[in-house]
């Protein structure tokens, strides 16, 4: 895998394409383009099809002085966003290496950067540390755990907190609640009524976590060692759909895959579950007897709930 970000950083900006193999029919090339900004560009020799630019991305099609060569720049507009746009090399590279069939590459790269546009809208407004935790806990939920359960495709689909649903996850006849939180911490908060009522059974799932040195690494170390994760999976599920499903999700979060949120490292624990049903220690909104309150939210004593734990599945 080619660290883009290495890869820019090493690099003055002068006006420079350097190519980088592969095994695709396109040649890729990353660098600087005439105005000095970051670029990607793609040589063939067959015309691209037309993509829109946007407000961070210029993209334009040329055609070189050489017969049946032709280019498609994709140049960045607002270098704050670079670190999104490292990332945005690093799927584009991996997504395409090993294609040959120009038609079905064409296809896939537009559909690829139409996803990727939803990214770069978000990609100048980082998010917060919590909000880091709380997103690396479910993405870990789906890569880990739900995928190996009902597959990649559904434990996306299944994702339903970045609609703005009550639980994070519903699939079929049950749900899941994910709450992310330090591995000291003694109690877990419940935000709403909503989050835990239901009338059917479902789960607390509580992923505890330790923060520790920007050096430590491993296959679910950071928010962006995942993210990577699951797009290397969808690229090979081959489905432009799910992909697209996928990214709008994170957006909705207010998410782009900042190269930075790398510094932000979790070794995390194996996730307990516990079950919720008619005996478990909840408020719903029948326990709410004054029409003057509009919101509550509450902590639970985790080792108080030791009875309550479950295992829906082998882990």
């Amino acid at each position: 895998m080619v660290n883009f970000k290495q890869f820019f950083e090493e690099r003055k900006r002068n006006d420079a394409l350097y190519k980088i193999d592969n095994q695709s029919c396109l040649d890729f090339y990353c660098g600087f383009d005439e105005n000095n900004n970051y670029c990607l560009a793609l040589k063939a020799s067959k015309p691209f099809p037309f993509i829109e630019s946007t407000k961070l991305l210029t993209i334009e099609q040329k055609i070189d002085i050489v017969p049946d060569t032709y280019w498609l720049y994709i140049s960045l507009k607002d270098a704050e966003a670079k670190n999104v746009f490292f990332s945005f090399c690093n799927d584009i590279f991996e997504s395409i290496d090993e294609k040959k069939d120009f038609d079905d590459l064409y296809v896939l790269l537009k559909n690829r950067i139409s996803c990727w546009k939803k990214m770069f809208s978000k990609a100048t407004k980082p998010i917060s540390k919590e909000a880091i935790k709380g997103l690396y806990g479910e993405l870990l939920f789906i890569d880990k755990y739900l995928s190996k359960q009902i597959g990649l495709v559904d434990a996306i689909k299944s994702w339903s907190g970045p609609a703005g649903t009550s639980k994070d996850f519903a699939f079929k006849n049950t749900w899941y609640e994910i709450k992310t939180i330090n591995v000291s911490s003694p109690t877990i908060k419940i935000s709403s009524l909503n989050q835990l009522s239901d009338s059917n059974n479902g789960y607390l799932v509580v992923i505890k976590v330790e923060e520790t040195s920007e050096m430590y690494t491993s296959d679910w170390s950071d928010i962006i060692t995942i993210f990577d994760n699951i797009s290397g999976k969808l690229r090979e599920v081959n489905d432009s759909e799910i992909v697209d499903v996928f990214f709008e999700k994170l957006a909705k979060l207010g998410f782009a895959p900042d190269e930075e949120y790398r510094n932000y490292k979790f070794r995390p624990k194996e996730p307990i579950f516990y079950l919720v049903d008619e005996q478990f220690p909840r408020l719903k909104e029948s326990d709410i007897q004054h029409l003057e309150i509009a919101k509550i939210s509450y902590e639970l004593i985790l080792k108080m709930l030791e009875k309550y734990r479950s295992e829906p599945w082998k882990l």
